[in-house]
């Protein structure tokens, strides 16, 4: 019967692509010309099998033939994943020229195996075959065929018609082929497809097809991803044996709850660590404190991908006598701690990373997770546990506002991780400048970073030597740095904020004309906004900005040698949905004390409003960019 069902499904997958593509095919002049309008790549044909052998095991077949019409960068990289649980069968790579000719076949022989983590991972099963194509000319095809099993059947393909900006499709077919008794479930996101049911005695088949879909730009102040991409998730599945439900959040939390309860053993060795960490703590508070300390004192992070698909931790005894671990075995070690005490703890799984990039889970479970943080509800207390520096409750900006899943043994859910307020994310400058009559200056500095704004420069703290604080420090500010004489970055312990503080000589600080000076009024830490579109062609544009900028410049003059001819403005205030402005100048003395802020507000704003926006970074660039003019006396 499977022999029969075989032969029948790969017939009707023959016809259900549009045309098998043969080599004259790839002739680029066969590409219809609205599919080469705002792109740089073609995907000419992409079909895709993937088949459940059986309740742990599956097996992808795939071809993918793509266009490229001009040189971009890595376009000549072939890269394919795969570890224990995924084995290539078959890997096959054919390069055409223009018009379909073929100019060379690649075989898996021909690609590299290499690690598929860096310099942090300290083991993984994880690996990748890379290959190099020799390019000569554009355009050019690519047909990249490959045959592999999993030993899974959780990781179901998702559909990514076009995976990138400035990319078109001709067409392409996915079916996914699977016993009866197995159901797929799926959700669409910037397309309207939905896929074709066949049925034999004893397996289906979703089959969906894909019609032709034009190239797109990526436009300035974009709120959102337009990329097409059909989400599919399995009902049921096993990975290495274990058995798991994808029917609903709280099903897959319990897979993984139930995949890792066996590695929190609360043995007497880490019995009799916790009442050595906690034997001085008063309170609940105090012994999170400590536990955290400990385990940022004492543990290492490293990358280690083995086992179940990556969602199992190690055991927290193994923790304990190695010292190191990944985002899953840290966090879980500080867990088993927590509960060695009697306070209750999660993990949340989430996406580290870029914001923009986190996917927004809604009711549809597909996890895109990459990274575990805890969470204690109790105290409603976060913790991120690869860090060896971070304050407890605060999670570094790479892990805010992301929604994230909650693991328990029979009720996880989705939670957000915190966000950090905008009025709490501060950049503040304090600074003195004495300019000389030579157009130097001698600078004191002292910038103070809070909340979200203060993370890179914590992280520089620790991890830059001296000539690299120096060098980051010296093109942070726009103008020559002649001398340094004491630079210094430090940190709260506690608190998320962070200072830099430099005593330093600036080689060129203003310009002359005759016997008048131009002296800038902000050269240390300037707004430098460039508007990037005239107009806004969808209803809504995207703002990223979310903090407070604050600066506070005395400028020590000697009137001995020059008088103070004018200013640039007194007072500069402007408020608008996306941002509030305001500058002062004054003399006090033989000083100008120059004020400014600017409060950003990170939203989604109605296209009617970016006239207004554009008028406003308009008035910050002229007050930014304003001079005090001093006159030299004779």
């Amino acid at each position: 019967m499977r022999h029969l069902f075989t032969l029948v499904f790969n017939f009707i997958f023959c016809i259900i692509c549009i045309s098998q593509i043969n080599s004259s095919q790839y002739d680029v002049t066969n590409i219809p010309a609205n599919l080469l309008i705002d792109v740089n790549q073609v995907i000419r044909n992409k079909e895709i099998e993937f088949k459940i052998i059986d309740v742990d095991k599956s097996q992808t077949t795939s071809k993918l033939a793509y266009t490229l019409l001009k040189r971009i960068e890595d376009d000549d990289k072939i890269h394919l994943d795969y570890s224990d649980l995924k084995k290539y069968d078959k890997v096959e790579v054919i390069v055409f020229d223009k018009s379909g000719k073929e100019l060379k076949k690649y075989k898996k022989s021909d690609f590299t195996d290499i690690v598929a983590f860096d310099y942090s991972t300290f083991f993984s099963n994880a690996r990748i075959l890379q290959l190099t194509v020799s390019i000569s000319t554009y355009p050019v095809t690519i047909e990249i065929n490959t045959v592999f099993q999993e030993k899974s059947s959780f990781f179901y393909p998702d559909i990514y018609p076009i995976s990138q900006y400035g990319q078109s499709t001709q067409q392409q077919v996915y079916a996914y082929v699977m016993p009866k008794s197995f159901d797929i479930l799926y959700e669409n996101k910037n397309i309207f497809t939905s896929p074709k049911l066949i049925e034999f005695s004893e397996n289906k088949v979703y089959q969906w097809t894909i019609e032709p879909i034009t190239g797109f730009k990526k436009e300035s102040y974009q709120p959102f991803s337009l990329i097409p991409a059909v989400y599919i998730s399995p009902s049921k599945f096993n990975v290495d044996g274990v058995d798991g439900s994808m029917s609903s959040w709280e099903n897959f939390s319990t897979f993984i709850y139930n995949l890792n309860e066996d590695t929190r053993s609360i043995t007497p060795q880490i019995s009799s660590l916790v009442e050595k960490i906690t034997e001085n703590c008063k309170n609940d508070s105090s012994k999170i404190e400590a536990i955290y300390a400990h385990v940022k004192q004492t543990m290492r992070y490293v990358n280690i991908s083995v086992g179940v698909g990556g969602f199992k931790s190690h055991e927290a005894s193994y923790v304990q006598k190695h010292s190191f671990g990944d985002c899953k075995a840290l966090t879980n070690y500080t867990m088993t701690l927590l509960q060695g005490c009697g306070i209750n703890s999660h993990w949340v799984l989430i996406y580290r990373g870029d914001e923009e990039d986190a996917v927004k889970y809604g009711l549809f479970p597909n996890p895109k997770f990459n990274h575990v943080v805890l969470y204690i509800p109790q105290y409603e207390t976060w913790l991120e546990c690869t860090s060896n520096n971070l304050p407890v409750g605060y999670l570094g900006i790479d892990n805010m506002n992301r929604q994230g899943l909650l693991i328990n043994d029979n009720n996880g859910y989705l939670i957000k991780t915190p966000n950090s307020k905008t009025e709490l994310n501060t950049v503040s400058l304090i600074s003195t400048i004495y300019p000389t009559q030579d157009l130097k200056a001698n600078v004191i500095f002292e910038i103070t970073y809070e909340g979200a704004s203060h993370d890179d420069i914590r992280y520089y703290a620790d991890q830059l030597n001296g000539k690299q604080k120096e060098a980051r420090f010296v093109n942070s500010i726009d103008v020559a740095v002649q001398e340094i004489q004491d630079l210094q970055y430090s940190y709260t312990k506690d608190e998320p904020n962070a200072k830099v503080k430099c005593e330093f000589t600036l080689a060129k600080f203003a310009s002359r004309s005759g016997n008048r000076i131009f002296l800038p009024i902000n050269i240390l830490n300037k707004i430098d906004i460039k508007v990037e579109a005239d107009s806004i062609n969808k209803d809504s544009f995207y703002l990223s900005e979310d903090h407070v900028n604050k600066v506070d410049i005395y400028y020590q003059i000697d009137s001995s040698l020059t008088n103070i001819e004018s200013l640039p403005f007194t007072n500069i205030y402007q408020t608008t949905p996306f941002l509030t402005y305001q500058a002062k100048v004054t003399l006090e003395g033989e000083l100008i004390h120059y004020q400014r802020s600017c409060t950003f507000r990170k939203g989604i704003y109605s296209s009617s409003l970016f006239p207004s926006y554009k008028e406003i970074i308009k008035i910050i660039q002229k007050s930014e960019n304003s001079k005090v003019v001093l006159k030299v006396e004779n």
